[in-house]
């Protein structure tokens, strides 16, 4: 007992020597972990939240979303297939044959990673203040990228939740907001963004880094857009005209290099999502992390090598020949289209989707074996993975960026939105036609206009926004799904009647389900 009385009494008197020392002393934080009320205080703080907001756009439009499986969810597969230039027969089938339900994986988990994007620009925008350049900017950038996903949001599902904060668990249950309070929302956030003075502009049309971020301009193109869905024509022209004046922006010679890495960057992307490698370790699959950086597809987008085609070794190019699912196939409404307005061998065609007669050229041979559900005999050249565009194999992913907007989606936009105002198209219609090798139209029409946003831009998911702003996704996809193609053994087409009889566009096609 003695022993426990000194060994306390020594033990009072260090307390008493040592007062709060002892206690700081003892308050040890714990490590490994950031408590929320340090953790959004420097200039770093905020970059690193900013981050988090372009990652997650970038998994949204082109990378591997959330919720389903490694790489099957994102707004780029899921426009495409549900416009009438695509169609599909693997998990986006629904979107291909209109029959989409409330169930649908797809639409629930582009729904939620278009929220949880707009809840981490929400976080930059409450914890942050302006009292920086650093901060400044950033907070811009958020108002984009909110401003960005409400535009998906709206066009897709109508009258959605405004969350313009980051909820309280017992905000969580919110109703729908009346679609023009949400409109002015997306043009407010976008014009504070502009005017905020803090987005950069590109020193030069050929400055490859500056728009690695959200650049004034990209911010001005997407307002452009979102007057346009209005239908404030005026507003938008001269949104869009402040872009193409600006003279940062132009087309690159050859088309065949969009969406592959050599245009990664390049003058004719207005904004894109980025990934960055180590150029000195391309084969290593630690040195990238690809699935972190929600590398583009090629597996399941590429067509069915080895099998249904071969290559003879004379490819002029460069094809990923050990693999492919066949995903992703151009309508042959797409195809006579082109031969309509173009000719049968057009550049402009040659660059977007081939028939079985361009193979030779190509070095391309048809084996006339196997079948492909969902082809209808045209197969989707743009975008398709090459062996320069690789970084390991082709599943995983490669080194292309994927642009979101480019500058010839601007000019025709441009057009649209003069000749809806009263104004002329001729230049920015020409402008695109003299780079896909065509003669100048002069007196461009609307209907000029949309044709030439269905063969520039097919396949680059925007034509279902496209044909529900112009009042014709009814007419257009009236017959979407009701039949299922298949490309047959030599090179023969065959039709089945969808048994589901909900295939078809019908009124609820106008807005996904919640």
């Amino acid at each position: 007992m003695k022993t426990i009385y000194k060994l306390f009494s020594l033990l009072s008197s260090a307390a008493l020597l040592f007062g709060s020392c002892s206690r700081e002393l003892l308050d040890i934080p714990q490590q490994g972990v950031q408590s929320e009320d340090n953790s959004y205080i420097t200039d770093d703080d905020c970059l690193a939240a900013t981050a988090a907001v372009y990652h997650a756009w970038r998994a949204n439009w082109s990378g591997c979303g959330y919720t389903i499986g490694p790489c099957y969810v994102n707004l780029f597969w899921m426009l495409n297939t549900m416009a009438d230039d695509m169609t599909d027969s693997g998990k986006q089938s629904e979107f291909a044959n209109s029959t989409v339900t409330a169930s649908n994986s797809w639409v629930e988990a582009c729904y939620n990673g278009l929220y949880r994007n707009i809840y981490f620009s929400n976080i930059i925008l409450d914890k942050f203040t302006p009292e920086s350049p650093v901060k400044v900017r950033c907070i811009a950038e958020a108002k984009f990228f909110r401003a960005l996903c409400y535009y998906e949001l709206i066009t897709l599902w109508g009258s959605v939740p405004k969350v313009d904060h980051v909820l309280a668990p017992e905000e969580y249950s919110i109703g729908k907001t009346e679609i023009s309070e949400l409109w002015k929302f997306v043009e407010t956030d976008l014009s504070e963004a502009i005017d905020s003075g803090t987005l950069p502009s590109k020193s030069g049309i050929d400055d490859k880094n500056t728009g690695t971020r959200i650049t004034k301009e990209a911010a001005l193109a997407v307002l452009g857009k979102v007057y346009l869905t209005e239908e404030k024509f005026s507003e938008a022209k001269s949104a869009f005209d402040k872009v193409i004046k600006s003279g940062l922006y132009g087309l690159i010679p050859d088309m065949n290099d969009l969406y592959h890495m050599q245009a990664n960057g390049c003058r004719e992307y207005i904004f894109e999502n980025v990934r960055k490698w180590d150029t000195a370790n391309l084969y290593n699959p630690d040195a990238h992390l690809s699935a972190v950086q929600d590398g583009w597809y090629g597996l399941q987008d590429n067509w069915p090598f080895p099998g249904m085609f071969t290559t003879d070794g004379t490819q002029t190019y460069p094809f990923v020949d050990q693999m492919g699912w066949g995903g992703m196939n151009p309508t042959r409404k797409v195809y006579d289209a082109f031969v309509k307005e173009e000719g049968a061998n057009s550049y402009r065609r040659l660059a977007s989707c081939l028939v079985l007669e361009d193979l030779p050229s190509f070095g391309v041979v048809y084996t006339g074996v196997g079948s492909w559900r969902g082809n209808e005999g045209v197969f989707r050249f743009k975008w398709l993975m090459n062996q320069q565009d690789e970084i390991w194999n082709a599943w995983t992913g490669n080194l292309t960026n994927t642009p979101c907007m480019r500058y010839a989606d601007v000019l025709l936009m441009a057009a649209e939105a003069a000749v809806r105002s009263g104004g002329s198209a001729d230049a920015y219609v020409n402008e695109v036609r003299a780079r896909a090798k065509l003669p100048a139209k002069s007196g461009v029409t609307f209907e000029d206009v949309k044709t030439e946003r269905m063969l520039e831009l097919c396949f680059e998911a925007v034509r279902f926004q496209d044909l529900k702003r112009w009042g014709d996704l009814a007419k257009e996809c009236a017959d979407k799904g009701k039949q299922i193609p298949t490309f047959m053994p030599g090179g023969i087409v065959q039709y089945t009647p969808n048994p589901d009889p909900a295939a078809g566009f019908q009124e609820r096609g106008l807005l996904l389900p919640f």
